[in-house]
């Protein structure tokens, strides 16, 4: 008996070792591949309307009427592109409050219209609580097929490569405005949420269709 369980924990050691190992290799490969698409990270994208709008992703809220930096400088550069007449509109997609706790698009819109944004030039995807779901309701609810995306420059690649595996032709443009306090988002969480998006990409989109 002692003899079986010591052969049934090596085995079991192995397999467990083994499934590390492959998930370190899934991980890194999709890292890997999402990297791929910062060459569609550009500095700025000409005037009158190539990209017809901006897509900016929602950042999480402090409280109820406050924005992370992430999020206000994110909106102030989707703000910067409309002005300049670089982007014909804004969509804005997040949280409204249904799975997080606070509004971020409801924050978001308020401030576009601050700076004159008109409402007819403001889309709002209160659907987009994940990277993967703002991409895909922009393509299947608002048919979108070409846009500038915003978010900061860390973030940028994953987003690429869901918007573009959608059919989306983007371009991402950083939002990077300010000095960030959470170090951690742009490491561990973003590998892993890497590694999420290839998964959803590679095998859900596919199966699902």
């Amino acid at each position: 008996m002692h003899q079986f369980s010591k052969k049934h924990w090596k085995k079991a050691t192995i397999l467990f070792v083994a499934t590390i190992l492959l998930l370190s290799a899934l991980t890194l490969y999709a890292s890997k591949t999402i990297l791929a698409y910062e060459s569609y990270i550009v500095e700025d994208v000409d005037a009158g309307g190539e990209y017809p709008i901006a897509m900016i992703f929602g950042g999480g809220m402090i409280d109820e009427n406050t924005m992370t930096e992430m999020q206000r400088d994110r909106v102030m550069k989707g703000i910067e592109l409309y002005v300049t007449g670089k982007v014909l509109g804004l969509l804005l997609t997040g949280d409204d409050g249904t799975r997080w706790k606070f509004d971020e698009v409801g924050s978001m819109k308020e401030l576009v219209q601050q700076y004159g944004v008109s409402d007819d030039r403001i889309l709002v995807d209160a659907k987009g609580s994940r990277t993967y779901e703002s991409c895909k309701n922009a393509s299947e609810d608002f048919h979108v097929n070409k846009a500038v995306v915003i978010s900061q420059r860390f973030h940028l690649p994953r987003i690429l490569y869901i918007c573009r595996n959608m059919g989306i032709d983007a371009v991402g443009i950083a939002a990077d405005l300010s000095e960030y306090e959470d170090r951690w988002t742009p490491g561990v969480r973003e590998t892993l949420a890497r590694f999420k998006a290839w998964v959803e990409i590679t095998v859900k989109k596919p199966w699902l269709n």
